[in-house]
C-alpha cells in the first residue's frame, strides 16, 4: 500500500480532522481516523464511484475509527458534519494492477470577490449583497455578510463550512484563530459559537435567505457542499417552510432549547414574525396533506414556541380543527395547554388598565353631574339674593364655596364621592405605570423567548440599580449560565417565589416552593410528583426543567419596580409616565388632582342645610335617570351603575352577553326606583 501520507483537509484551526492515506487499493482496507471531535454520535458520508455509502460512527474521547474497503478504483471523499461545519477527507483508490502515480500539488489560485460573486481561479460561486472581502488562512478563505461566516476549501474550491453567528458581524479575524467581532460587542471563535441565542437584527436573517435563494436561482447549489449542514435555528427561520421537514423541526426545537429559549417565555415584535408567519401560516396549509403535516407544524409551536403574538388564537382553532376530524383527545391536550398559557399571561394589559381609568373618571363625572342636578333647586334658591348660581362666583366666592353642591350631599354621598375620585386618580396612576411596564416589557430584548441573550441581562442590569429584589431575581435567572456566582447572590437575596426558590436548588428550598406553589411544575419535578406537557418535552431534549419567570411573573416585577420609583422620587415618576406629552401636562394634572382632593376633604367639615326643600318632584324624575342613583347614599347603588356601565361597554365591543347585562342593571334600577317611590307614594 505504500507509505501512508496523513493530511488534513479542514477543521485544523478547530482542533477537528480526518485523516485518511494518500493513496490505497482495490479490496484493502482503508481507515479513517478522526481527531478532536466531540463525544457523540455522527454520520460518516462516502462517497465514491459506486455512489453513496453512509456509516454511524461514535466518538470517544475525542475521536473514532472507521474501516472501509473500496470495490472498484476512483476518488473517494469522506465527509462527517460537526456543529454545523463539514469536515472532509478524500483519497484515491488504484487497482490492484496501476502503478501509483504522484503528481506535483497545483498552485492555489487566490480568491477575488467581484461585483457577481467570488471568483477561485475559473471557479465562480455567485453572490448577492455586500460581501466582506476574503480573509485567507492556509488552503482556506473565509467572507462573511451580516450573520454568515462562508468558508471556501481552495484547493478544490468549494464552499465546505457555514458559520451563523448570533448577531451581526463587523470584524472577521484569522489570526491566531478564525473569529468574529459582533454588533453585539461581542467577540467569538467560529468554533465557539454554539449555545447562544440570536441577538441580532431579524432583518439580517434576509442575507442568509439570499444567498440560499441566489445559489439555486444560478443552478450552483453544487458549489456549496454545506448548503444542507445542521444550522441555528435562526437560519431556519429564513428557510421557505415548504423546504422544512419534521425532523428539521424537532431540530429546531431542541436547538431552541440548548440555547436558553424557554416555552415559559414570550416572543413577539413586527421583525420576529415576517419570518414566523409563513410557518403558522403552514399549520393551515398542510391540512391539505393531512393529519400528521399539520399536527408536525403545531406541535412545534405548542412544543417549543406557544407564546407568540397570535399564538393562542391559533392554537384554539387547531384544537376546534382537530375535533372535527374525530381526534378529541388531541383537541383536549391542546386545551389544556391553552389554560396553561392563560395563567402565564400578565394580569392585565395596557388597554384594560386605560379602560379601568375611563370607567373610574365616566363614573365619577356621572355622580358628579348627578349631585349637580339633584342639588340645584336648593343652591338656586339659597344664592339667589348674590346673583343665581353662576354669577354668585363672582360676586362673593367664598360664600359660593359654602354653598358648593357637596354641602348638600348627604356624608354617604359625600363619602362615595371621594372614592370615585380616589378610584379615578388611582386608575390613572396604575394605566401610567402600566404603560411604563409595558416600554420596557416590550423591547426586543425581552421579547426573544429567552432572558439569557447578552441583551435581556443589560436591560435586567439597567433596571436592577435602583428597582425591587424581584427585577434582581429576573437578573439572576439571567445570569444563572453566564455567571452563577452572582446568580446565586442576587437569588439568595430574592423574595420566596417558586421559581426562585427552585433556581437556588437547596433541598429546603425545593420544599418551600411546592409549599408556597403546590402546582408548580419545576418544583413538582425536582420531588418527584409529576410533571405537564412540557415535561417530556425538555427530557427528550436533554435540558433540565429549571424555575422559569413567566409573563405574568416578569410584567409584576416590573410593575413593582415602577411603584417603587414612584415610592422614592414621585416627582420624577409622575413626570416621566408615557401619560403626558408635555411635561407641564404632568405638573398640572399633578396640581388639579391635590385641589381637588383638598376639596372633597374639607366638603366633610360644611354643614349641612337644615329645613332645606326637598323637592322631592323633581329628586324623583332625576333618579330615574340615574341608575341606582336612589341608593348612591347608601353605597350600593353605585354598584347598579357599574353594571349598567360594564354592560355597555361590553355591548359595544361586541360582546352579545354584554346586552343582557345592560338590560338586567336597568330592570333592577327601574324596580328598585318604582319600589322607593312607590311605596312612599302609598303611605
Amino acid at each position: 500500500m505504500g507509505c501512508w501520507a496523513w493530511f488534513l483537509l479542514l477543521g485544523a484551526a478547530f482542533g477537528q480532522s480526518l485523516n485518511l492515506p494518500a493513496e490505497a487499493r482495490v479490496g484493502q482496507g482503508l481507515e479513517v481516523v478522526a481527531q478532536g471531535f466531540p463525544p457523540g454520535a455522527y454520520t460518516l458520508e462516502i462517497r465514491g464511484p459506486n455512489g453513496l455509502q453512509q456509516v454511524n460512527v461514535q466518538a470517544q474521547q475525542g475521536g473514532f475509527k472507521s474501516r472501509f474497503i473500496p470495490g472498484v478504483p476512483g476518488e473517494y471523499r469522506v465527509q462527517v458534519s460537526v456543529s454545523g461545519r463539514l469536515i472532509e477527507a478524500q483519497t484515491r483508490v488504484l487497482a490492484l494492477s496501476q502503478t501509483p502515480q504522484s503528481s506535483p500539488a497545483a498552485p492555489i489560485a487566490p480568491p477575488v470577490l467581484k461585483a457577481d460573486g467570488l471568483a477561485v481561479g475559473d471557479w465562480h460561486l455567485p453572490l448577492k449583497g455586500q460581501w466582506s472581502q476574503p480573509k485567507v488562512m492556509g488552503t482556506r478563505a473565509f467572507i462573511y455578510q451580516g450573520p454568515l461566516v462562508l468558508e471556501l476549501d481552495l484547493t478544490r474550491p468549494a464552499v465546505v463550512a457555514h458559520y451563523y453567528p448570533p448577531a451581526e458581524v463587523r470584524v472577521l479575524e484569522t489570526d491566531p484563530e478564525p473569529a468574529v467581532q459582533l454588533a453585539n460587542g461581542l467577540r467569538l471563535p467560529l468554533a465557539q459559537l454554539g449555545g447562544r441565542p440570536y441577538e441580532g437584527s431579524w432583518d439580517s436573517l434576509a442575507v442568509i435567505r439570499d444567498y440560499r435563494e441566489h445559489l439555486k436561482a444560478q443552478g450552483a447549489q453544487a458549489l456549496d457542499l454545506a448548503l444542507n449542514a445542521p444550522r441555528p435555528y435562526w437560519a431556519y427561520f429564513a428557510t421557505p417552510p415548504e423546504e422544512i421537514t419534521p425532523a428539521d423541526l424537532e431540530a429546531i426545537g431542541k436547538d431552541l432549547l440548548s440555547r436558553g429559549h424557554r416555552p415559559e417565555l414570550r416572543w413577539g415584535g413586527p421583525g420576529l414574525m415576517r419570518w414566523l408567519t409563513p410557518w403558522t401560516a403552514q399549520v393551515f396549509a398542510a391540512r391539505r396533506q393531512g393529519l400528521e403535516a399539520s399536527l408536525a407544524w403545531s406541535e412545534f409551536f405548542l412544543k417549543y414556541m406557544p407564546q407568540f403574538p397570535g399564538s393562542r388564537r391559533l392554537f384554539a382553532e387547531q384544537a376546534d380543527w382537530l375535533e372535527a376530524q374525530g381526534r378529541p383527545d388531541l383537541a383536549e391536550r391542546y386545551r389544556v395547554v391553552l389554560r396553561q398559557l392563560e395563567a402565564w399571561s400578565v394580569p392585565f394589559s395596557v388597554a384594560t388598565a386605560k379602560a379601568w381609568a375611563w370607567m373610574a373618571v365616566i363614573l365619577y363625572a356621572i355622580l358628579a353631574v348627578y349631585l349637580t342636578l339633584i342639588y340645584l333647586p336648593n343652591q338656586t334658591r339659597d344664592l339667589r339674593g348674590q346673583g343665581g348660581w353662576l354669577l354668585s362666583w363672582l360676586r362673593n366666592p367664598l360664600l359660593r364655596l359654602r354653598h358648593t353642591v357637596l354641602a348638600y350631599a348627604s356624608f354617604g354621598e359625600r363619602l362615595l364621592f371621594v372614592l370615585l375620585f380616589a378610584l379615578a386618580g388611582g386608575s390613572l396612576l396604575l394605566a401610567g405605570l402600566a404603560s411604563r411596564v409595558e416600554q420596557v416589557y416590550t423591547q426586543d430584548a425581552l421579547s426573544r423567548g429567552t432572558l439569557r441573550s447578552q441583551a435581556a441581562q443589560e436591560a435586567l442590569r439597567a433596571l436592577s440599580t435602583s428597582a425591587t429584589s424581584m427585577v434582581d431575581a429576573l437578573l439572576g435567572y439571567s445570569l444563572k449560565t453566564d455567571n452563577p456566582e452572582q446568580a446565586r447572590r442576587l437569588l439568595e437575596k430574592a423574595p420566596s417565589w417558586a421559581f426562585v426558590l427552585v433556581n437556588r436548588g437547596e433541598p429546603q428550598d425545593l420544599k418551600r416552593a411546592y409549599q408556597i406553589a403546590p402546582g408548580y411544575v419545576p418544583a413538582r419535578e425536582a420531588l418527584g410528583l409529576g410533571g405537564d406537557f412540557w415535561t417530556d418535552v425538555y427530557r427528550a431534549a436533554g435540558v433540565p426543567r429549571e424555575g422559569v419567570p413567566t409573563p405574568r411573573l416578569v410584567w409584576i416585577a416590573l410593575l413593582q419596580s415602577s411603584a417603587q420609583a414612584l415610592q422614592h422620587d414621585f416627582l420624577h415618576t409622575w413626570t416621566a409616565l408615557p401619560l403626558w406629552d408635555r411635561e407641564w401636562m404632568a405638573w398640572g394634572s399633578a396640581m388639579l388632582f391635590l385641589l381637588v382632593m383638598l376639596y372633597h376633604l374639607l366638603s366633610f367639615l360644611i354643614p349641612r342645610p337644615r329645613n332645606a326643600p326637598a323637592h322631592r318632584g323633581w329628586k324623583r324624575w332625576v333618579q330615574l335617570v340615574f341608575p341606582g342613583s336612589p341608593w348612591y347614599g347608601h353605597g350600593w347603588g353605585v354598584l347598579i351603575l357599574v353594571g349598567v356601565a360594564l354592560g355597555a361597554w361590553s355591548w359595544y365591543q361586541g360582546d352579545g352577553r354584554g346586552m343582557y347585562g345592560f338590560i338586567a342593571a336597568l330592570v333592577i334600577h327601574l324596580v328598585s326606583w318604582a319600589l322607593r317611590y312607590g311605596r312612599r307614594s302609598t303611605t
